[in-house]
């Protein structure tokens, strides 16, 4: 598969990961299946170092790993032993 490729086939495999995820494993108790698409920026193209949100293919950067904590991870897991956010708690 040539690289243009590559970012499509990589969504759909883990379009199908997250789906099986959900449906097999997010039901059940004290599992929580979190959704971190679309929140990091892809790295650039032909890139072969830190790129945006990346180190590489699969490592995320410091900054990246912050992203996903602020914007997917606090909130789920707070709210998992019985948190409820209030207006405003949450950015």
């Amino acid at each position: 598969m040539c690289d243009d490729g590559m970012p499509s086939a990589t969504r759909d495999v883990i379009d199908e990961s997250d789906a099986q995820l959900a449906s097999r494993i997010g039901r059940l108790t004290n599992v929580h299946v979190i959704d971190q698409r679309s929140v990091l920026r892809p790295s650039l193209q032909q890139s072969t170092g830190a790129s945006n949100d990346w180190l590489d293919e699969s490592h995320r950067t410091e900054a990246g790993i912050k992203t996903l904590t602020q914007h997917r991870w606090d909130a789920p897991l707070s709210m998992a032993p019985g948190w409820a956010p209030a207006a405003g708690d949450l950015a």
